[in-house]
């Protein structure tokens, strides 16, 4: 009997600690709903870039050069993942402007294929881009015959992972493509009566509207064109 009332104690303690555990939490997460999450993000930055201005002021006061300080504090690693995204970012503002249709059709490859190696393992992709270098270079240095077959090999089989991928990408350019519209086809017999395409656009709102009402009123005046 003993036994079953310590437990019953014990039962009790556990309920009571879990119960103020739960109204912890519950005040913990009704004051964070309360915070403006903008005003915290906007906190931090302030408080990153007060830190940056007070260590560039001490370097300046110890005679130290501030950037190169910095530089030491970053790792191989992070900066060739740095100069990575630069080059990258500065290849996507160059291609932004149209030029013609197959510069625009190798943007859409060059597009698609990165997407599609960040599935696959990085080793086994840097090694298939210095196969592929230095069968570059051995072409251009040699003849090639057609009919060979050294830019494959056997073990080149992709994976199940790496095959259900594309089908994947595949299903989903042809969903993306069933939403495209096609631009109408240009009928020279057309009246025109527009001075641009927005104009033109414009006009065949308002005739959407307003031709149904204005209908015996263009015929009047057709026949009085004719006659």
């Amino acid at each position: 009997m003993d036994e079953r009332l310590k437990k019953l104690e014990q039962l009790k303690k556990l309920r009571t600690a879990a119960l103020k555990d739960n109204r912890k939490d519950v005040h913990v997460a009704h004051e964070k709903s309360k915070r403006n999450h903008g005003q915290d993000i906007k906190t931090q930055k302030t408080r990153r870039e007060a830190e940056i201005l007070a260590a560039r002021a001490d370097a300046e006061d110890s005679g130290v050069d501030y950037e190169r300080v910095r530089a030491f504090t970053y790792s191989v690693e992070s900066v060739e993942r740095y100069s990575e995204k630069e080059e990258a970012r500065e290849k996507r503002i160059a291609n932004v402007a149209f030029s013609d249709y197959t510069q625009a059709a190798a943007n859409k490859y060059e597009k698609l294929t990165d997407a599609l190696a960040r599935t696959i393992d990085k080793k086994q992709y840097s090694d298939a881009k210095l196969v592929a270098s230095i069968a570059s270079e051995a072409s251009s240095t040699a003849a090639v015959d057609k009919n060979a077959l050294a830019y494959a090999a056997l073990d080149n089989t992709p994976s199940q992972q790496s095959v259900a991928k594309l089908v994947k990408d595949v299903e989903k350019q042809t969903e993306v493509r069933k939403t495209f519209s096609k631009r109408r086809a240009y009928n020279p017999d057309d009246d025109v009566t527009y001075i641009n395409e927005r104009n033109m656009r414009f006009n065949k709102k308002i005739a959407r509207a307003y031709d149904k009402h204005t209908e015996e009123i263009k015929a009047a005046f057709e026949r009085g064109t004719a006659l």
